[in-house]
């Protein structure tokens, strides 16, 4: 319930945070009436901001599969986004649409229905049945689907904002990085940033998966749909700095893969999170020093360029989350030494935006700590911290 109380305020703010102050318009049905033509990345912002209020209000219901419950739970979600819309009549820079009650409905809708298939993966995962379709590789816990939302994060970031197109030219001019010019300028932030993830996703699939899994499959996979996706992405390029990260991480992750020193791996794991954490921090930008706010800045400018910048912060949240939960659920750490880390974490957030007030073209404020919140309650909600067992086991 506190996870979905979290999120839910979190909604609102950005809903209804305004720097023009308030001026009320009368009020009348033809304020709802869809006047413009609306863009795609409001669209999908939209869609995508109440998926997570969706889970979180089911899990808060006890994920019950009854109908009249989940009807309840989809209308208590929609009527927040009318109640919203509505008082944005009273704010002169946002603009209340029909639209953005259906596209909220529908991603609350989508929630819901994420919400009954996880519970219904777990129990099979923690209850198999003779003949099931739980994968014998899987772990009989959640880190496996911790590990699926970090793939499945850092997919989204890297094919932002997802347009796709199997055109010729849209191929060519992605690959285009592979023609030589002596003018190169090799980014060695970018390459670092992209570096550290994927050691960082490698180490997540072996602490998630069994030791006699295909562990490196999934890790193949997921490089492959990466590249893939920015090849036929008309909005995103594939560059050097990627593929030579890419082969990098397969340096340090085969090593991984053939040890059983699993605290070892974890380790790594959780240095490369922060290691990422901190490149895509401290990166300058064109432009000169921002100064600090305590109030939150994402979502004030463009929701697409928000929502990416919201999933970059889950997935810096879901590296060392995964540690935690690991350490956790087979290790038997205390719950105090899971909370440890993800309060390492978070101040290390804090002082990386801190640095941000001295580097160009950055600025510090709160919302990255605070999705990075948000993201660990988001995932406590799902149970992986709530039953530790003997230590000294082994994965």
């Amino acid at each position: 319930m506190w996870a979905f109380a979290a999120y839910a305020g979190f909604i609102v703010y950005q809903t209804i945070t305004t720097d023009s102050g308030w001026s009320c318009r009368s009020f009348d049905w033809h304020v709802y009436a869809l006047t413009h033509r609306p863009s795609r990345g409001d669209v999908l912002a939209n869609w995508v901001a109440y998926i997570p209020l969706g889970v979180l209000a089911m899990m808060a219901a006890g994920a019950s599969r009854r109908a009249w419950a989940i009807a309840l739970v989809w209308l208590g979600c929609t009527l927040i986004s009318v109640g919203l819309e509505t008082v944005q009549v009273c704010l002169p820079d946002r603009t209340p649409s029909v639209l953005d009650v259906i596209t909220n409905s529908l991603g609350a809708l989508t929630g819901i229905g994420a919400a009954l298939f996880v519970v219904r993966w777990a129990r099979r995962i923690e209850q198999p049945r003779e003949g099931g379709w739980t994968p014998p590789w899987f772990m009989s816990s959640p880190l496996p689907l911790i590990a699926i939302l970090a793939f499945g994060l850092w997919l989204a970031v890297q094919t932002s904002p997802w347009r796709f197109g199997l055109t010729v030219s849209v191929v060519r001019a992605n690959l285009a990085f592979l023609s030589y010019s002596p003018d190169m300028d090799f980014n060695w932030w970018k390459f670092f940033i992209h570096a550290a993830s994927w050691i960082g996703l490698g180490g997540a699939t072996l602490l998630a998966l069994k030791p006699y899994a295909p562990r490196l499959t999934l890790l193949m996979a997921a490089q492959l749909m990466v590249l893939g996706g920015q090849t036929i992405s008309a909005g995103a390029s594939l560059s050097y700095e990627e593929v030579g990260a890419v082969l990098l991480s397969w340096v340090l992750v085969l090593p991984m893969a053939i040890t059983r020193r699993m605290a070892w791996v974890a380790t790594i794991t959780l240095l490369a999170g922060w290691c990422c954490l901190a490149a895509y921090q401290l990166q300058p930008q064109i432009g000169n020093p921002g100064r600090w706010s305590w109030w939150p800045q994402v979502g004030r400018s463009n929701l697409l360029s928000s929502l990416n910048y919201a999933l970059v912060f889950c997935f810096f949240a879901l590296l060392p989350c995964m540690v935690a939960a690991w350490g956790r659920k087979l290790r038997g750490w205390s719950l105090i030494q899971g909370a440890g880390i993800g309060a390492l974490t978070l101040l290390l957030t804090i002082a990386l935006e801190i640095a941000q007030l001295s580097i160009p073209g950055r600025w510090g404020d709160t919302s990255g700590p605070l999705l990075m919140v948000l993201t660990w309650l988001v995932v406590w909600s799902l149970g992986p911290f709530a039953k530790a067992q003997s230590p000294g086991s082994t994965p």
